[in-house]
């Protein structure tokens, strides 16, 4: 199966859920955020702010100022059952996604990992997720995807100190029994451009930790990414990196040690973290499953005719599901948006316009269903 266009945090392991009981489900927005959850108020708060201090970490190490933000959607479902149906792959391990869809980018993020919580913890799902967004929104650039993993890694395992700081490069404790199981030698894993048996999630974590904090290689390693933005192989943007059978013993060296330095990083975060409430609707309540399932991926990037099959059903049917729920909440102007947007994805033109319709019949300024009503451009 393929899941193009989005990326995914797994979790190995049997995991057992724990279902907190229903609520309601509000939205919550801060500086950058736009967070749907049907956990309390306080929870949220404190949900928010730890995710405006990773927000304000990224900025600080990346060196990344601060401007008119693209807020995105997070969804904090209840648990691992719910991330893995919207991606159509139930006992995958799959933890959490981003993607991106006419609606904008989003992120998905369990209230709970199960029996996996001790150290792949929700939190961890979440920094990760968003470390992803972080990276393509302020600092895209062609990545190889152990680093794309590692710096998502590294982002989602710093943990927050019990003094208000953040330990930025704290030890994945959850990736550990992988990095030496699966390690791929540099020489390899720094020049080519396919690696079969690769750990992205344990190595790129381990490896990029080296890279950032060892102060012989950061430099070279900044090097290497620049080189690799220029365009050039990675065989030859490896060259800066000198021996690489060296540099792969130092790596190993550095791993198997066991003993990972961190960066405690003071971050002050704007006051009140929650600008915004409101509650849900219920259509758009009863339309979360399908909204953080949507997607509009263009199907000729699955690159098996199979997958390419699987995914249009799976699109399908959520689009029925989508249909059948907005015919409940008929006046609700975000279950028409949504259809709107489904029925367009799927090559539903008619369909489609009666939904933008609908909304615009409800909502008269809605862009999104102004946006679908416009003229096309002439060429």
């Amino acid at each position: 199966m393929g899941y193009f266009g989005k990326s995914i945090v797994v979790l190995a392991g049997t995991i057992l859920v724990a279902r907190p009981a229903a609520a309601e489900w509000r939205e919550m927005e801060t500086a950058h955020f736009r967070i749907f959850s049907e956990s309390s108020p306080a929870e949220v708060e404190k949900f928010a702010a730890r995710l405006e201090s990773y927000d304000k970490l990224m900025r600080m190490v990346t060196g990344t100022k601060e401007d008119w933000p693209v807020k995105v959607r997070i969804y904090e479902v209840a648990g691992l059952d719910e991330v893995q149906k919207a991606l159509n792959a139930p006992g995958s391990g799959i933890a959490g996604f981003y993607s991106s869809n006419a609606l904008g980018p989003y992120l998905v993020t369990p209230r709970k990992t199960g029996e996996g919580g001790r150290y792949f913890t929700p939190k961890l799902v979440l920094h990760h997720e968003y470390a992803h967004h972080f990276m393509l929104q302020y600092f895209p650039a062609i990545y190889p995807s152990w680093y794309v993993e590692g710096f998502a890694e590294l982002i989602g395992s710093s943990k927050m100190m019990d003094d208000g700081r953040i330990g930025y490069g704290t030890p994945a404790l959850h990736r550990g029994h992988e990095i030496n199981a699966y390690w791929v030698p540099l020489q390899e894993l720094l020049t080519k451009e396919k690696i079969v048996y690769l750990d992205t999630y344990g190595q790129g974590w381990a490896l990029t930790h080296f890279l950032t904090f060892d102060s012989k290689r950061s430099a070279k390693f900044r090097q290497y990414l620049a080189a690799l933005s220029k365009g050039k192989s990675m065989a030859d943007a490896a060259t800066v990196f000198g021996d690489l059978t060296a540099l792969n013993r130092e790596a190993h060296r550095y791993v198997t040690a066991g003993s990972f330095q961190y960066r405690p990083v003071k971050v002050d975060i704007a006051q009140p973290v929650i600008r915004d409430t409101r509650i849900l609707s219920e259509g758009e309540a009863k339309l979360i499953p399908e909204t953080i399932a949507f997607d509009d991926d263009d199907l000729s990037e699955f690159e098996k005719a199979s997958d390419r099959k699987e995914e249009q059903g799976s699109r399908q049917r959520n689009l029925a599901r989508i249909r059948d729920k907005t015919a409940r909440f008929p006046s609700d102007p975000f279950a028409q948006r949504l259809l709107t947007e489904a029925e367009y994805a799927q090559g539903n033109i008619a369909e489609s316009e009666a939904a933008a319709d609908r909304l615009l019949a409800i909502r008269p300024s809605d862009r999104g269903g102004l946006t679908m009503k416009s003229p096309a451009p002439v060429p």
